[in-house]
């Protein structure tokens, strides 16, 4: 699994309209990709994805993600919205079809 958080006001205006995804200084984009395989052959792997994310106050945002396709693989997209400057800590789960979870945690600064 990976995950990462970009402002989606870095995002081109043809990508957030390819997502779907509002553009704004307060929208955060968090993507995840569950993937089996080496990097150059990499097949996504359905499964069901929650994301929580913590601010350094400890107040919970649960990230409502949706799967979109890129190409032939697919990912799960949400929007955290926060005002900059900020820390969140996220919390990423995957349960995949075997029964397996997979759990991610990291923490991203937000300076703008």
């Amino acid at each position: 699994m990976r995950a990462s958080v970009v402002p989606t006001s870095a995002l081109s205006e043809a990508a957030a309209r390819e997502y779907r995804i509002e553009r704004g200084p307060r929208n955060h984009l968090l993507m995840v990709g569950v993937r089996r395989g080496e990097d150059n052959n990499e097949r996504a792997v359905p499964a069901r994805v929650t994301a929580t994310a913590f601010d350094l106050r400890g107040v919970r945002h649960d990230v409502v993600l949706r799967e979109v396709a890129v190409g032939e693989l697919t990912d799960h997209i949400g929007i955290v919205r926060i005002t900059p400057p900020d820390t969140l800590r996220f919390v990423v789960e995957a349960h995949t079809g075997d029964d397996e979870v997979t759990r991610l945690q990291f923490s991203r600064e937000i300076h703008r």
